[in-house]
């Protein structure tokens, strides 16, 4: 027969090996909490990186791409101005290529000669809103 002290002794031994499966399982509760939080923190982290890193590409091509037409169209504009353009009509001939196309652009470059081109170029600048003659045509 088991006696009072026996008993408690029983009860702490239980007491004991269930606090270790508790204690065990707060701790893998803990590691597997712990581990998911952290890749759902490394997925945001992508998510967040992929999407910076697409506004910085896009970012990158415009730039690059102002850039060509800076230096291609800008060199039409010289031969046919006998000058380099000026830093407005540099953005005057981004804004324009944006707007209009590329070709359209360069067609008009090739169409016209000094002040001529230099007022088509500005034009909608000044606020006139008027296209160049031949831009016109093209448009119907």
């Amino acid at each position: 027969m088991m006696t009072a002290t026996d008993d408690e002794r029983m009860r702490r031994i239980s007491c004991e090996i269930v606090q270790e499966d508790i204690d065990k399982a707060r701790e893998e509760g803990r590691e597997e909490g712990f581990e998911k939080g952290l890749e759902a923190g490394r997925e945001a982290g992508r998510e967040e990186g992929f999407e910076e890193g697409l506004e910085k590409g896009l970012e990158e091509a415009r730039e690059a791409r102002e850039e060509m037409v800076r230096s291609l169209l800008g060199r039409l504009f010289a031969r046919r101005v006998g000058r380099q353009p000026s830093t407005v009509e540099e953005r005057a001939l981004v804004d324009r290529t944006r707007e209009l196309g590329a070709e359209q652009v360069e067609d008009v470059l090739l169409g016209h000669e000094g002040e001529a081109l230099v007022r088509w170029l500005l034009g909608s600048q000044k606020g006139n809103g008027k296209r160049s003659k031949s831009l016109a045509k093209k448009k119907r």
